[in-house]
């Protein structure tokens, strides 16, 4: 399947490395931001121009800026291997929700120029080569233009009203640009429907995010965000006064500011302040018995829904507050405490009474001190355990679940009280 090509897409890259353009690759394009410049007139060759003549003073950037004449690429999109451009704060978590990462490692930011109090854009033109634009970056990554395409008003919307104050200039809404997209997807390829090829599956065992162990504030102008915990190695991109960043690792007077990508900033007093994250102990575990079930950004049921998770699950509960639970030790997650949809096992005395070898080849685990209680789990001979509890002829083998194990001498060893 081809795609038609009614424009041309000019290459004029910022000079890299620089704050503006790292030059550090987009390992894979999972959505599209759309923006609009916010400067009322401003031209594509005009903002690329800025932002070339800027390139060191600051990191704010975009893949492409579109106007009624021309489409400029400054940082590779289409031309070439696709880079990061800094056009999301990285402090922002609506992108990771939707899509799963931050903005600028996994998407492209296309800039729509316009016209609102004067005539030296035709903005209906502009708009009609926006559309194509980024109709064609959903062809070239495989992306569903209905669901692939995001505004930075969505991701930012405290701050940002882009690109819908340029849309309603051409009194155009927001789901009436994602359908012109999708039209001119169609158009351009003359398929009746998007085809979106399966993408191949990298054989590589994913990256596990590791828990901050603080956060810190930016009180410097700018900051430099480097590519290892060396002041001498390269500048990846740049944070501004008043960004907040969880910090993994500390490391050389540089922290860690990214879970799996080597990004390293100063942690020198003058120029961020830190706090310590301290972890909750945990009071209790949760059961979820709800087929699907809401966990929230705060102790809040009309905060903002974080993820769900799903019947079976277990989780620990590290506080109760407003009838939810919070069951992360660090971040802001909390769900329903009704018992409609989780059962709750508060955390008991956790004192070790001994320990217990199986000695059987299999050896039932039931879910009460009782041998007609139902069986959970199987364990196997050699395995060995600490014994919470004694009762009725069984030994609790996990200090808050409800897991017990015969304490018949034929089929484990005990030593202990």
């Amino acid at each position: 399947m081809s795609f038609k090509m009614k424009y041309s897409i000019i290459s004029d890259y910022i000079v890299a490395p620089s704050k503006r353009r790292s030059g550090i690759k987009i390992p894979e394009v999972l959505f599209i931001v759309a923006h609009d410049t916010g400067n009322d007139g401003s031209t594509a060759r005009q903002n690329v121009n800025y932002f070339q003549n800027s390139r060191d003073a600051m990191s704010a950037s975009a893949h492409i800026f579109v106007d009624d004449n021309e489409i400029i690429e400054c940082i590779p999109a289409t031309t070439a291997d696709p880079e990061k451009a800094w056009h999301v704060r990285y402090d922002k978590t609506e992108d990771n929700k939707i899509f799963g990462e931050d903005a600028n490692d996994a998407s492209i930011g296309v800039e729509l120029c316009y016209s609102k109090s004067t005539t030296n854009i035709n903005n209906l033109e502009a708009y009609k080569r926006y559309v194509w634009t980024i109709a064609y970056l959903c062809y070239k990554y495989a992306l569903d233009p209905r669901q692939k395409i995001t505004g930075h008003y969505v991701l930012d919307p405290q701050r940002r009203t882009d690109p819908v104050n340029a849309l309603s200039v051409i009194n155009k809404s927001f789901q009436d640009f994602i359908d012109d997209v999708y039209k001119e997807y169609i158009e351009c390829t003359k398929s009746k429907n998007v085809k979106v090829p399966a993408k191949k599956v990298k054989k590589t065992k994913p990256k596990t995010e590791k828990e901050p162990i603080g956060e810190l504030t930016v009180t410097a102008y700018h900051l430099n965000i480097r590519e290892a915990p060396d002041f001498n190695s390269k500048i990846v991109r740049v944070a501004n006064k008043g960004d907040v960043l969880k910090v993994y690792t500390q490391k050389n007077g540089l922290y860690k500011v990214h879970p799996t990508e080597n990004q390293w900033t100063s942690s020198n007093r003058k120029y961020v302040s830190f706090r310590t994250i301290k972890s909750s102990s945990v009071i209790g575990r949760i059961t979820v018995k709800a087929y699907h079930l809401n966990v929230r950004s705060s102790a809040d049921f009309n905060s903002s829904i974080a993820k769900v998770i799903n019947k079976g699950e277990n989780y620990n509960v590290y506080a109760q507050k407003n009838g939810l639970y919070r069951i992360h030790p660090t971040k802001e997650e909390w769900t329903s405490a009704n018992s409609k949809y989780v059962k709750y096992y508060p955390l008991r005395a956790t004192t070790v009474l001994g320990t217990a070898t199986i000695e059987a080849y299999h050896l039932n685990v039931r879910s009460a001190p009782d041998f007609n209680s139902s069986i959970v789990r199987v364990v196997d001979k050699g395995n060995k355990f600490n014994i919470f509890e004694k009762k009725n002829g069984l030994l609790k083998i996990h200090p808050t679940r409800n897991e017990w194990i015969s304490a018949n001498s034929e089929y484990v060893r005990y030593s202990g009280k």
